[in-house]
C-alpha cells in the first residue's frame, strides 16, 4: 500500500505472515534464526496490510506471531504502474523506484499492550554521505520506561536521533513485530540503550519470543530540512551617558546561513549631540 504525505514523500507498507500452524519458527533473519546487525526480518509468505479499521495489522487488525510490517519511504511512487489504484487489489504490483526519502524520528501509536510487553522495531538506516552504506538496528521495547501513554490504554513507542546512529545515518524504513520468536542474537533496549538477548523460547513479558499482539494505531515520521537563507537585519536607536549626552547609531547585518553563519556589518554614519 502506498501513501502519499507530500509531493516528496511517499510511504509504502507491505506485510510478511506465517503459515500456521509453524507460526514462531517461520520468522527469519536473513536466512536463519541468528539476528545479526545488517540483516532485516522475513516470514513465510505474503501478507495483506489491514487498513480497513482504524488501526494497522497483518492479515487482520493486529500484527501478532510470525508477521512484520514493513513501512520505507520513497521520495517518489516507487510502484509499478503507480496511474493504476486500488481497491480492487494489484498483486502484480512490484517495487521498482530506487529515489528513497529518509526520516529522523518515528513515533509509532500502539494499542493493546500492557506495560513489559514486546515491541521489536528494526529501523533500516543508509549512510548520509554514501547511500550504498546501509545496516540494520534492531530495537526493543519491553518494559514501562519503553512506553509512552498516549491515553485510553494505548501506548507510544518513540524513536529519536539518540537510539541510532544518527551522526552518521538516516532511517529508510522500519520494520515492526510483536516478537522475535525463534530468532536469537542480540538487539537494543530502547530505553537503556543496553543489549537484549533475544530468547528463542519464553512465555514471560521480558522475554522478546512470548507471542504478543497489538494494534498499531498511526506511525508517525518526523523529517527535517535545511533551508539556506539570507536574513537582513537593522538596529537603531540611541546611547545616552550619565550627563544626557548621546550618540545615534544605525547599522545593518546580512546574516548568511550557508552552512556557516556569516555576519556582515555595514554601518551608516553616526551623529553624536554637542
Amino acid at each position: 500500500m502506498v501513501q502519499q504525505y507530500s509531493s516528496n514523500f511517499f510511504g509504502v507498507l507491505s506485510a510478511r505472515a506465517a503459515t500456521p500452524p509453524s507460526d514462531a519458527s517461520d520468522l527469519v533473519s536473513g536466512n536463519d534464526h541468528v539476528f545479526a546487525a545488517g540483516e532485516t526480518f522475513n516470514s513465510a509468505s505474503a501478507g495483506f496490510v489491514n487498513v480497513a479499521t482504524n488501526t494497522l495489522g497483518v492479515n487482520s487488525d493486529t500484527v501478532q506471531a510470525g508477521e512484520l510490517l514493513n513501512f520505507d519511504y520513497y521520495r517518489s511512487n516507487p510502484v509499478s504502474n503507480p496511474a493504476s489504484t486500488s481497491p480492487p487489489p494489484r498483486p502484480d504490483a512490484t517495487i521498482v523506484g530506487t529515489d528513497k526519502a529518509y526520516a529522523d524520528a518515528i513515533n509509532i501509536t500502539i494499542d493493546q499492550i500492557t506495560d513489559g510487553e514486546d515491541v521489536a522495531v528494526l529501523l533500516k538506516l543508509v549512510n548520509k554521505t554514501d547511500s550504498n552504506d546501509t545496516t540494520t538496528t534492531l530495537l526493543i521495547a519491553n518494559s514501562a520506561s519503553d512506553y509512552q501513554s498516549a491515553g485510553g490504554g494505548m501506548k507510544i513507542v518513540s524513536i529519536g536521533t539518540d537510539d541510532y546512529d544518527s551522526a552518521h545515518y538516516q532511517i529508510a524504513g522500519v520494520q515492526v513485530m510483536s516478537s522475535t520468536e525463534d530468532v536469537t542474537g542480540t538487539g537494543i533496549s530502547l530505553s537503556t540503550h543496553g543489549s537484549v538477548d533475544l530468547t528463542a523460547t519464553g512465555m514471560n513479558y521480558a522475554d522478546t519470543s512470548d507471542n504478543d499482539v497489538f494494534k498499531i494505531i498511526k506511525i508517525d515520521v518526523i523529517t527535517s530540512t535545511t533551508i539556506n537563507s539570507d536574513v537582513d537585519l537593522n538596529f537603531a536607536g540611541q546611547l545616552i551617558d550619565g550627563d544626557a549626552d548621546y550618540a545615534n547609531f544605525d547599522f545593518d547585518v546580512h546574516l548568511e546561513i550557508d552552512g556557516v553563519a556569516n555576519l556582515i556589518g555595514t554601518p551608516t554614519q553616526q551623529t553624536e549631540a554637542v
